[in-house]
């Protein structure tokens, strides 16, 4: 090869080296890592047997800020990594590609037993606990708030550090459904749940039953029965500092199934006898002044006739004894014998036929 063949060879080779050149001029750095094929230059260490990282370093004298692009201690984890910070910023392990503490290839992930801040107001993270991920109040009660789709009214969910949470505002839950059907009423803790004839301890066959806890040693149960295998009421039993359930008691309501100033004639009821396994009836006699008010209960009322008198005496050996029956049938009471009966220690005795008894009321319940 001539002395003019070799120059013109070294000139090609340098011309094909250019595109791996990079120059420093200042602090600018020029040229291209990348050649006309599309493949970058690499630092071939496959053979590299020491164990230690290796990769690109870019270091600031003046802060220490130093930053590589590197493949870690035994060539397995490779990415961006801070040396300045001892600890990678985005690598891959060959499987997955982590931004440790925070994102696995898109899901949120957390280290173990680690809170990480979420702005300067909460952290979140993991504490351990199994199946549980934890939130923590930084400068003030842990909370949850949501923000509304339109309008400018948030709720929360918060804690007080005491063991107690809280919501903000009103809980306005569409339904409260029962979680379960236990084998035993003394042995639950739900808030409310279902029984039937395979629970024991309860006041009825079916029904929903409420649990308030309220000291720990202080319980209480409110239930709802059906009207399979007892009566339709509200039944509410205790157990206080762990001396044992007692018995179910009954909470009486009554429905007003009638209420005006007072009616002599028939009556409409706004529901049927047969629905109440007691009925009271509030009545007056108009024949006196002031009025005479009085009441009489009725079990099983239904197809009931019931006597309402007021007797009264009214001077020196005079009494009067007014007096009617009524018969009760579905929703309605209607007058059936109607007298009155006058007593005089003198002229003997006087009776008469006279409406003097009048309903105010109607009331009606079950236990």
């Amino acid at each position: 090869m001539s002395m003019i063949q070799l120059v013109k060879a070294l000139s090609d080779l340098v011309n094909d080296l250019k595109p791996y050149f990079v120059q420093k001029s200042g602090d600018t750095m020029t040229g291209s890592l990348m050649n006309t094929s599309g493949t970058w230059p690499q630092v071939d260490v496959s053979n590299d047997t020491s164990g230690l990282p290796v990769g690109y370093r870019a270091t600031r004298d003046d802060t220490g800020a130093s930053v590589a692009v590197e493949i870690g201690s035994g060539g397995v984890n490779h990415g961006v990594y801070s040396e300045s910070m001892n600890k990678w910023l985005l690598y891959g392990n060959g499987s997955n590609v982590y931004l440790p503490g925070h994102i696995n290839e898109g899901v949120v992930t957390f280290a173990n037993n680690t809170m990480n801040a979420m702005g300067d107001d909460a952290q979140i993270g993991d504490q351990n606990v199994s199946g549980a991920i934890c939130i923590k109040g930084v400068n003030g009660n842990t909370k949850i708030r949501f923000l509304p789709y339109s309008g400018s009214t948030s709720q929360d969910i918060y804690t007080e550090g005491n063991g107690n949470m809280r919501v903000s505002g009103n809980f306005v839950p569409e339904y409260l459904s029962p979680i379960y059907t236990p084998s035993n009423a003394n042995d639950t803790s739900p808030v409310i749940f279902q029984y039937s004839p395979s629970t024991s301890n309860t006041p009825s066959q079916y029904g929903e039953i409420i649990n308030i806890n309220g000291s720990g040693s202080w319980k209480f149960q409110v239930a709802f029965p059906t009207n399979a295998g007892g009566a339709n009421l509200i039944k509410w039993r205790r157990n206080i500092n762990n001396g044992g359930w007692s018995s179910w008691m009954t909470t009486l309501t009554h429905d007003v199934l009638y209420s005006t100033t007072g009616s002599n004639g028939t009556i409409s009821l706004s529901g049927s006898a047969d629905s109440y396994n007691h009925m009271r009836i509030y009545f007056f006699e108009n024949d006196d002044n002031p009025y005479i008010y009085s009441s009489v209960d009725v079990f099983s009322p239904n197809g009931k006739s019931v006597n309402l008198h007021v007797t009264q005496k009214y001077n020196s050996g005079n009494m009067w004894s007014y007096t009617k029956t009524v018969a009760i049938s579905g929703t309605s009471i209607s007058n059936s014998i109607i007298g009155n009966g006058k007593i005089n220690n003198a002229n003997g005795t006087a009776t008469n036929s006279d409406n003097h008894i009048f309903i105010i009321r109607v009331e009606g319940w079950n236990e």
